[in-house]
């Protein structure tokens, strides 16, 4: 039986935009027609992949700039890999990670990035220090623009990957975006080869006037280990070759409640006028600490896109809380 644990309502949202507040709005994920109906997961590892399936198509106020989103199929394993290939005619800006679990043992999120060269997004999961087969899947975002072709808006396109420094047992890092391009997006990956590298960073900050920062953050629990993390920043012109007009960029970030221990989440939703093109997460916390468990996006009570963050401390307990960000963008 599944057992549902996205139940929790935000509490706080903010659009952070140089010198005004916009109220976000909270609201479970939306469906569509044509949805893959929500079921339990059934598949066996072994499974030949179909999908990805579409969620939601969403545009800017404008109707110049248009999203879409899929998922693709559950995958078992105790270390899971995942990938939501975009379809052709569209360009990889974002994704996400979903675990299916509530367990105690339940899986922790070590990625979810966008792999440039392939168009896919790219998910892992793992087990740690307990033996835990589980299921995880890949969600991936896909951008159009009026006037650009797919494969023009591929070209200019920067996928941009930063390595932190050295081998650390709490590693960060931060990719940036130049002032002359907007963030649409961006993700994290941890590299480790001992017990596991977790992440419990893994969201971005998009500025209106340009530029903008990947965040990702990792660390080791319970069981020693040194690693790295890689912060992936998505970004595009801001005057796209064969665009008309100026494309700007803005965050949308919501705080969860510190309500304990066990998965702690939020579900939130994008805000008119713009379009939601990436989802971002992490956790805060006290005690012995919480990790990321599921960072993806929806489509979101006014769909135009959304996001669900979950987190939870594993085997010791930790409270705290999960907060998300939600990266929109549209015609200045």
């Amino acid at each position: 039986m599944k057992i549902d644990r996205r139940n929790i309502q935000l509490s706080l949202s903010c659009r952070l935009l140089i010198g005004t507040l916009i109220l976000g709005s909270a609201s479970c994920g939306g469906s569509v027609d044509g949805q893959e109906a929500e079921t339990e997961p059934t598949v066996a590892a072994s499974k030949v992949l179909a999908g990805p399936y579409l969620q939601g198509e969403w545009t800017d106020d404008s109707g110049t700039v248009h999203v879409a989103m899929w998922r693709h199929d559950w995958v078992e394993n105790d270390h899971v890999t995942a990938r939501c290939p975009v379809p052709s005619g569209w360009v990889l800006v974002g994704g996400g990670a979903e675990t299916f679990d509530n367990s105690d043992r339940g899986p922790l999120l070590t990625a979810s990035f966008p792999d440039g060269a392939t168009q896919e997004w790219v998910m892992q999961s793992k087990d740690h220090g307990l033996a835990y087969v589980h299921f995880a899947r890949a969600y991936c975002i896909g951008l159009k623009l009026d006037g650009v072709t797919p494969d023009n808006l591929r070209a200019q396109t920067q996928y941009i990957p930063v390595d932190s420094t050295g081998l650390a047992q709490g590693p960060s890092a931060i990719a940036l975006v130049p002032s002359t391009h907007i963030m649409v997006g961006g993700g994290a990956r941890a590299n480790y080869t001992g017990p596991g590298i977790l992440l419990y960073t893994n969201t971005g900050l998009a500025f209106p006037g340009g530029g903008g920062e990947w965040y990702a953050n990792g660390r080791d629990h319970i069981w020693a280990d040194f690693g790295s993390v890689t912060a992936f920043a998505i970004a595009i012109p801001r005057q796209p070759t064969g665009y008309s007009g100026t494309l700007t960029a803005d965050t949308l970030q919501f705080g969860g409640s510190p309500s304990g221990t066990g998965y702690q989440g939020l579900t939130a939703s994008e805000v008119f006028p713009f379009a939601m093109t990436s989802v971002g997460g992490e956790t805060f916390t006290t005690g012995a600490g919480r990790l990321l468990t599921d960072v993806y996006p929806t489509v979101g009570g006014n769909a135009r896109g959304g996001v669900q963050v979950w987190s939870k401390d594993h085997v010791f307990p930790g409270s705290g809380r999960s907060d998300g960000r939600v990266i929109g963008i549209r015609k200045q």
